[in-house]
This record gives structure tokens, sequence and C-alpha cells, in this order.
């Protein structure tokens, strides 16, 4: 039985211990749900990441609130799906539940879908060039029987101007005026929101852990190029949680900008840093001589910059670029030697199989044995076959309890220690 359990420990181990990427710091998306049913399966599972997010703000009685409308990329599918909460949360019925409405499929599908009211500025979009709409407006049409409850709320308009969703004239549907209607927002856009903080991460990465190699001028070209790929990587990664990234993200003309902002914010580093240089000068606490070598070291990280700068960028988007729209960063995560274990027909579903028919069987064969043992000590009347019986049922009940709670336990020390991500390798 020892060689059995710890053959279980080993399997299960490396079964779920991915490799782990390093730690950049960048948080999670910035995104408000207002009610959990608002998160769609595939956000839950983490296989899709919010792209795009609209609020339609309004009013009910004396109160304001927001719609959300969202647009979610679906890596597993490689499709889009567009999601969004009806204005009213008691619109819907009496438990104040509001109903959410999905569109799901590539972008011309969704945009031709019922519901959706759209003006063809976007109908050539596609998972190679998508970017987000400027507006999406949820319909905010008041009940002529009831005015102060919503009747609708199942209807958007895309749109790249708001006049546009305002003049739409069908019967029951109200986009971007009436009275209850206050504005609507752009919330989130995965090219500013994410796309831009590329450079603010980079910057961040060479003051917390290179500044010492910059001041004494050993930082080269080619390890800042080295840093500048390891951050964009680490971040991509986490954004997709380890899955595939659409060529759109690569694409989008926010990339292009990333090495001006990162010259700009480098620029203004090297120009504080010379100034606390400066200051340390007057007020006697650095001698002249290490100043000036120190300035110096801080000039010709700016000359590193300049010349690493006009092609690391190039060579990330072109280069690695190509393999991530394939499988390459799915190869960071558990997912690239067993698959997911929610999706049928991968290694990791059967596994999953497997150590369900064991937690579950210990279980089983625990009452099978222990009644199995019992009755022959009873049916012998030996007071020696009980007290053996006990002490087996004993024994069998440890194992059982050690087999079922095993796969937990060594789930919840891999995460303390972190070489285990729930998120990503949910073999329990």
């Amino acid at each position: 039985m020892k060689k059995y359990v710890l053959l279980f420990i080993l399997v299960f181990i490396l079964g779920i211990m991915p490799v782990k990427a390093a730690d950049d710091g960048y948080d999670e998306n910035p995104i408000i749900f207002t009610n959990d049913f608002e998160r769609p399966d595939c956000y839950n599972n983490k296989t899709c990441v919010i792209i795009c997010q609209y609020k339609t703000n309004y009013k009910s009685g004396n109160n304001e609130y927001s719609a959300i409308a969202n647009i979610f990329y679906d890596t597993a599918h490689k499709n889009f799906l567009l999601s969004w909460n009806q204005p009213y949360i008691y619109s819907n019925d009496a438990t104040g539940k509001a109903e959410r409405f999905e569109k799901y499929g590539n972008w011309q599908e969704i945009l031709d879908s019922k519901g959706v009211y759209d003006f063809g500025e976007y109908k050539s979009m596609n998972i190679d060039n998508f970017k987000c709409p400027s507006n999406i407006i949820i319909d905010t049409y008041e009940n002529w029987a009831f005015p102060s409850y919503y009747s609708s709320g199942n209807q958007v308009c895309v749109s790249s101007e708001i006049e546009t969703c305002q003049s739409v004239d069908d019967d029951g549907v109200v986009f971007g005026k009436g009275s209850k209607f206050i504005s609507t927002t752009n919330n989130y856009n995965f090219a500013y929101s994410f796309i831009s903080r590329q450079a603010e991460a980079i910057l961040n990465e060479l003051e917390t852990n290179y500044l010492n190699n910059i001041q004494s001028g050993e930082l080269t070209s080619e390890e800042l190029n080295n840093i500048i790929t390891e951050v964009m990587t680490n971040n991509y990664q986490k954004f997709f949680n380890g899955n595939a990234v659409p060529q759109f993200f690569f694409s989008h003309p926010a990339n292009n900008r990333i090495a001006d902002e990162l010259h700009q914010r480098l620029k203004a580093f090297v120009k504080d840093e010379t100034q606390k240089i400066e200051d340390s000068v007057d007020n006697g606490e650095m001698e002249r001589e290490e100043a000036d070598t120190l300035i110096d070291n801080f000039n010709n990280f700016m000359d590193t910059v300049e010349d690493t700068l006009p092609h690391v960028f190039g060579e990330f988007f072109s280069g690695i670029a190509d393999d991530w729209t394939d499988d390459f960063i799915v190869t960071n995560r558990c997912d690239s030697y067993l698959g997911n274990p929610e999706e049928s027909g991968s290694p990791a579903y059967y596994l999953q199989f497997v150590f369900n028919i064991m937690k579950y069987a210990s279980i089983v064969m625990l009452f099978v044995f222990t009644i199995s043992e019992y009755v022959k000590a009873i049916v012998s009347n030996n007071q020696d076959a009980i007290k053996k019986a006990t002490i087996k049922s004993i024994k069998r009940l440890i194992i059982a309890v050690i087999i079922f709670f095993l796969p937990i336990l060594i789930k919840f020390l891999l995460t303390i220690l972190g070489a285990y991500d729930p998120g990503t390798c949910n073999i329990n």
C-alpha cells in the first residue's frame, strides 16, 4: 500500500507542476463587474480575457447606475464574445436578478446577430486586425406603462459615432438619449490600458533590479534587449493566462508607440537620477569626481538605449510573436504537458478521471472491507478477530482519508511554495 501511495504522490506532482514565469508585478486588468452573473464561464475558467469594456450610465429614480458591455477574446476557440447586462436590476423578475445577453463567434457574426445594431464601420475586423469599437451603447428604453422600470436592455448599438446610435428610430429602442440616459463611457481598451503600460513595466524593472548595473556602467545593449523582451513576454503571458496570443494584439498600432514612450520615460529617469547626484554633491554627500563618473555612466546608458530601442521591439513582434500566435506561450504552463482537464480527450482529462475514481473508490472499499471483516469476526464469535478487524478498519480509514485529501493537500502546499498556479492547472 505504501508503494501505491508514493506512486500517487509522484504522479500527482508531475501532473500539476507548471513552469513558473518570473513575477514582474503586473496587475490584472482593472475591470469592474457590478454583479457576479456578468462573468461568463470562459472568464471564470480563464480561457477568455476582457479586451474592451463600455459603460452606459443611466438613472433610476434618484440613483445613478451603470450597465456594462464587455468584449472578450476566447483564447480556447480563437473567437470573440460580446456580453452585456440589462440597465435596470429589477427588469427581469421579482428576484431582482438582471439578465445578461451574449453573442459569440467571429466579429462579423456578432455584428450580424439579432439585438446588435451595427452600422458597418467594424464589419471588416477579424482576429488579425481587431480594435475596440469607439462606442457600444446599451438600450435604455423606458416602458410607457411602468415608467420607473425598463422593459428593454437586450439590445446594443455598435458605432464609431454616438449620434449614429441616437438616430436609431426602431420601436422600443433608445440608444444614448431619453430621460433615463446620462452618458456612455469607453471604460477599458486593451490597446491603451495594457499595451501602453509596457513602457511603464520595463522602466519599473530597470529601476528596481538594474539600477546598480546602470550606475556602474555595466548594462550592455544585449542585456537591455533581454530585459525588455523578458518583461514583455511575461506581461503577455499573464494577460492571456498562458494561452496563445492573438495576432491583433501584435499588429495593433499602439505597439508602435511603446518604444517612443519608453525612450521618453528613460530620458526623464536619467534626468532625475542626474539631479539626485548633483544634489548629493551640493549637500557634501558625494565627491565631484565620483559624481562625474556616475553621470557619465547614466549618459552612456542613454547611448545604449538609443542603440537598442530602434530594433528590439521590431524583433520582438516580428520574431517571437509569430510563434506565440501558434502555441509558443502554452509551453509555459502545465497544459503543454497534459492539456486542459476540462477538455475531453486530453491526458489531463483522463488523469482527473483517475484521481476522482481513486478518491471515491477508497471510500467505497473502506466500507466494503470493513463490513466484510466485521461480519466474519461476528459470525465466528472470536474476540481476537473483532479486535483485529477494528485495527485494520482504523488503518484503512487513515489510508482512505489520505488518498481522498492528498491531492488537495499537495495543491495547497505547492501553491504556498509558488510552484503551482490553480488558475492554470485545474487538476484536483
